[in-house]
């Protein structure tokens, strides 16, 4: 696992590598030509105002095979007008918007799906803030797991201890053609709103095809059966807490 940090405040345009793990900005915009930032001067500068009219961007690359986390800590800017985009891969591009962030008040984590991730920090003419820090952390993409049978048990990573930030775990289940599989779930405690795990009839994970949303303890009781042979979770954490994760138990009918 590789993990830096980058902050903004005098700073208008930064690049930085989780495999070189170096804090860097540049004053011309879109250049990629580095100039380090000790983290005394990080944090001097975190006591200045950014400055007014200003389009920031700043790439984040991970190693391949892996995909990357990033949560702001401190986020001061003028709400609404003055704003963070992240974009998945190298680019700023609409299509791949992860999320926005224009005020504090939001939940200001997100994650790519590859090694890249881009942000763009932009400022208008009128107010300023202190600006924002944010870490962020490159994680190793794990395996689908994979179970095939007539009965099993998947659980959440490190079960029963904590599984850890910005987890992205998929799972697959299937029983014998032309049967149904039912699940239960046993055991279920994750941070409500923020930790999720979907689950979908069958194998192919999209909003039609799912069956339940799970979070905090509410899931404890869960009970169903599917209509057909197989299905498929996500599990997905952010940064901020992290508790004993899950344990379900599945069946052939």
């Amino acid at each position: 696992m590789s993990k830096s940090l980058i902050s903004v405040s005098v700073l208008l345009v930064g690049y930085a590598s989780a495999q070189s793990g170096m804090n860097v900005g540049n004053r011309q915009q879109y250049d990629r030509s580095m100039l380090e930032h000790s983290a005394s001067n990080m944090q001097k500068a975190r006591s200045i105002a950014y400055f007014n009219n200003i389009d920031c961007r700043y790439q984040i690359n991970a190693p391949a095979g892996h995909y990357i986390g990033i949560s702001f800590d401190t986020f001061l800017i003028e709400g609404k007008n003055d704003f963070v985009s992240v974009y998945d891969g190298p680019e700023i591009d609409e299509s791949k918007l992860i999320a926005k962030f224009d005020t504090a008040e939001a939940d200001l984590q997100s994650q790519s799906t590859g090694n890249q991730m881009t942000l763009w920090f932009h400022t208008d003419r009128a107010n300023t803030g202190k600006g924002w820090f944010a870490n962020w952390v490159a994680k190793k993409v794990l395996p689908p797991i994979n179970q095939f049978g007539t009965s099993g048990v998947v659980i959440s990573p490190n079960y029963p201890k904590r599984y850890d930030s910005f987890i992205n775990q998929l799972y697959n289940v299937r029983v014998n053609p032309r049967s149904r599989v039912r699940a239960t779930m046993e055991d279920f405690e994750v941070e409500e709103n923020f930790d999720n795990l979907l689950i979908y009839e069958g194998m192919v994970q999209e909003p039609r095809f799912l069956v339940a949303n799970l979070s905090g303890a509410r899931g404890v009781k869960w009970d169903h059966t599917f209509a057909g042979d197989s299905f498929s979770m996500k599990f997905a954490s952010d940064r901020a807490v992290q508790q004993k994760g899950w344990r379900m138990s599945w069946a052939q009918v």
